[in-house]
């Protein structure tokens, strides 16, 4: 497997003119260097104080360190001070087709096959980096994205840990955000030292895994914010075994259970899909099963997943 490598970043080929997206003080644009092949964007995040910069530069040092085909790490930055205390930080990223919010929106279903082998992907990115010692703490339909050769990727890891992030969307209001949280970081009863990061993560990325089966469930009230939440709360998606598999909807139960402890690992999950969900999905469509089931060998860790790191100490 090849090591990632920070390539040099050169502020002057961002095309200021080419918006791509944008976000909360962020603009992504076109960044077309001379001399390499691959296509390239630059996120620019507006930032007006150093605390924000150091946590965005703990995130820098976290994907940095990271190499696996479905995790979108970063591969060049640039911090340019405007004035005292605000800054603007440049990250260079692969450019992506879309992320999976796109394909909830088009709201045509996505078939079972397609849904087995994105999630496989992304559990395949998380197990990696949960075998890293690295929690995601961040994951949401906006940070998982699909390449343009139809690859999918996880995105943007947090230093900012479960409970801020909770914090600072309640004071911001930010419900859109908040549904993507698991239970056990709502609970402000909850000792958040004692959180499973892990396992919330797993919450996360099956929150996510409902948006597109939802896509092709028939009950109009269950893609409401509200509907969603009563739906994960009293169980009733399972009703979305009227169009998948009683494997996947058991396992989608399995991840957004509300006890962390009742939640399979990372790697359980990737295992249980390999074994039992592309035996009823044609794995021959999969070109790189063999490919997948092999990274695990790769990684020259144990298959027990590290604890996760906590910059702030």
């Amino acid at each position: 497997m090849m090591k990632t490598r920070a390539v040099k970043f050169d502020v002057e080929k961002v095309l200021d003119d080419k918006i791509i997206g944008t976000g909360y003080n962020t603009t992504v644009n076109s960044y077309l260097p001379n001399d390499e092949q691959d296509a390239w964007v630059a996120k620019c995040i507006e930032v007006d104080n150093i605390d924000k910069l150091l946590q965005i530069m703990e995130e820098i040092v976290l994907s940095f360190s990271c190499d696996h085909e479905n995790f979108n790490s970063i591969k060049g930055y640039c911090v340019i001070p405007t004035d005292k205390t605000n800054f603007k930080v440049y990250l260079k990223l692969q450019l992506m087709r879309e992320n999976i919010s796109s394909l909830c929106n088009k709201k045509q279903g996505v078939p079972e096959q397609e849904i087995v082998k994105i999630l496989h992907s992304l559990i395949s990115g998380l197990e990696y980096l949960h075998r890293k010692g690295i929690a995601h703490q961040n994951l949401k339909p906006t940070n998982i994205f699909v390449s343009n050769n139809g690859d999918t990727k996880l995105a943007d890891i947090s230093s900012e840990g479960y409970a801020d992030r909770r914090d600072r969307l309640n004071a911001q209001g930010d419900t859109s955000e908040i549904i993507y949280l698991p239970p056990e970081v709502l609970d402000d009863s909850l000792d958040q030292k004692e959180l499973d990061l892990y396992k919330a993560d797993i919450w996360s990325l099956g929150r996510c895994l409902l948006d597109l089966l939802l896509c092709s469930y028939e009950g109009d009230v269950l893609k409401e914010q509200e509907g969603q939440n009563e739906a994960i709360k009293k169980g009733f998606f399972l009703d979305v075994q009227k169009v998948y598999s009683s494997d996947l909807s058991s396992l989608l139960q399995d991840m957004l259970s509300s006890e962390p402890n009742q939640r399979r690992s990372a790697h359980e999950i990737k295992h249980i899909i390999e074994t039992k969900l592309f035996a009823k999905n044609e794995p021959k469509s999969f070109e790189n099963e063999k490919k997948y089931k092999s990274q695990s060998n790769d990684l020259n860790v144990n298959e027990t997943e590290k604890k996760p790191w906590n910059l702030g100490e």
